[in-house]
């Protein structure tokens, strides 16, 4: 899908928190807001040091991106990974951290949730998540590619996308990836929920 090593190195100081570094004109669903571009930690490890961004064009998500996307383009391309929470949580907040590290390696990674629930966390998320609202993400990225005026014009690679979930998330990563544009399918801490298989003859029944 890549290729990519996510190393986790330790540097010598480390923000705990998210870190203003931007602003765009910018409405959630419950009024309007300025403050929606934040570091979280140092950016991540990699090469593009990253940023959580809400867009106003995607209000249901969140987006953990590059902060220089001059970089990418003709040649160098985002790879797509759109992201579900642990226990369908209407929110990324949880690993915002390991998100903004996928990210700093070249990635444009799209978290089910809302950013501002996502950047407070806590007692302001709120809703369950649905599988399809990854499929939303990859809708959206490869509508932005193609959308002259989008900052990420021409530059998401369409060709390499990946749906991920942590627990739940992961589920939901499972049930979309029957999509044909999915290239990859990352579980994290996940599993197959199905019948229990009969004990087989004259077994006891369970619970006995």
């Amino acid at each position: 899908f890549g290729g990519a090593v996510f190393a986790q190195q330790a540097p010598s100081k480390v923000p705990t928190e998210p870190e203003l570094v931007g602003t765009l004109p910018y409405s959630t669903t419950n009024g309007p807001t300025q403050s929606i571009v934040v570091q979280v930690g140092d950016g991540g490890s990699g090469p593009y040091k990253s940023v959580l961004v809400g867009d106003p064009n995607l209000k249901t998500h969140t987006l953990y991106r590059p902060r220089d996307i001059k970089p990418f383009g003709a040649n160098l391309k985002l790879p797509i990974v759109a992201h579900g929470n642990g226990a369908c949580r209407n929110a990324s907040y949880e690993v915002r951290n390991f998100l903004t590290e996928v990210a700093s390696h070249g990635f444009l990674v799209i978290a089910i949730g809302p950013p501002i629930p996502t950047i407070a966390g806590g007692s302001y998320v709120s809703g369950q998540t649905k599988s399809s609202q990854l499929l939303d993400a990859v809708d959206w990225a490869t509508a932005e590619n193609e959308r002259q005026g989008s900052a990420l014009y021409g530059k998401v690679d369409t060709s390499k996308v990946a749906v991920m979930g942590h627990s739940c998330g992961g589920l939901q990563a499972i049930e979309v990836s029957t999509d044909p544009r999915v290239t990859t399918t990352v579980m994290l801490n996940s599993g197959i929920i199905g019948a229990r298989p009969a004990p087989p003859a004259g077994a006891p029944a369970a619970g006995r």
